[in-house]
């Protein structure tokens, strides 16, 4: 074999060597993207488990480490209002440091070298210190995973809240009712201890909402006034009109059942 053949040869075991290796800092250096870390929103989940918040983001091959900061939710914050929460490689954290009933702001910094990259307004995150969390249905929250009504459902509930900087957590269950030919149907939503004060709303699908306000329970009528099978979708919801000036976000814990369907009357609706 020739000295040239041998050199390259060398030089390729070397080089592999270097850059394939997970653990080599040079390879990482060398290898690494150009481009600056980019901005990122991160994940906040708020009500999956009592007393804490999840927040992840994605990895950045542009970024050596990531910072995440916390704010509480205040009409005037500044870069002051945050502090620091967690530094490091990983891609998430779970913010067990709450209060109960208390709004946070997120904000992700990223370090890339010596050099912080400072998270951008327009990307903060919003999270909240939550007394409950997602109800067996939470996923119902759009039309198209709307939940067929047949029997009841209990221990549900919506909730609405909105941050300083005009962020909405909103909740909304979407339902379905078939109903046969020239039949209705009545539904009662039962409402849950103290949280009967605050309004709550029921709207069809392409119909106007309608406002229940300080019921123990509220009965509602769905009516088919064709000669064929139709589908009746609705969703319950509460009103941003509760919304006070507290740091509370509001909810109402509820029970919905489908108690009858009888026939159609249009002189009794």
């Amino acid at each position: 074999m020739g000295v040239v053949m041998k050199i390259s040869l060398n030089l390729f075991f070397i080089f592999t060597v270097l850059f394939t290796s997970c653990t080599n800092n040079l390879a990482d250096v060398v290898l690494r993207t150009y481009s600056d870390p980019f901005d990122e929103t991160p994940s906040v989940d708020s009500f999956s488990e009592l007393n804490q918040i999840k927040i992840s983001w994605n990895k950045d091959l542009g970024a050596d480490e990531y910072r995440l900061m916390r704010a509480c939710d205040t009409n005037n914050l500044t870069d002051e209002s945050f502090s620091e929460i967690y530094f490091g490689k990983d891609l998430f954290y779970v913010d067990k440091d709450i209060e109960q009933c208390k709004k946070y702001i997120y904000r992700l910094d990223k370090k890339r070298g010596n050099k912080i990259f400072y998270g951008k307004k327009k990307f903060y995150s919003h999270g909240y210190g939550c007394e409950l969390i997602k109800d067996k249905l939470e996923f119902n929250d759009n039309i198209d995973n709307a939940v067929l009504l047949e029997n009841e459902f209990l221990d549900l509930n919506v909730l609405y809240g909105k941050f300083f900087d005009g962020y909405e957590i909103i909740d909304e269950d979407w339902f379905c009712v078939d109903l046969p030919p020239r039949r209705c149907c009545e539904i009662v939503l039962y409402i849950k201890g103290s949280e009967r004060e605050n309004s709550f709303l029921y709207q069809e699908l392409n119909g106007e909402a309608k406002m229940y306000s300080n019921a123990a329970n509220a009965s509602i009528v769905l009516n088919n006034e064709n000669m064929y099978p139709v589908r009746k979708y609705f969703k319950i919801f509460l009103s941003e009109n509760n919304q006070d000036n507290t740091n509370k976000i509001l909810h109402i814990p509820y029970s919905i059942q489908l108690v009858n369907i009888s026939h159609y009357n249009p002189g009794s609706n």
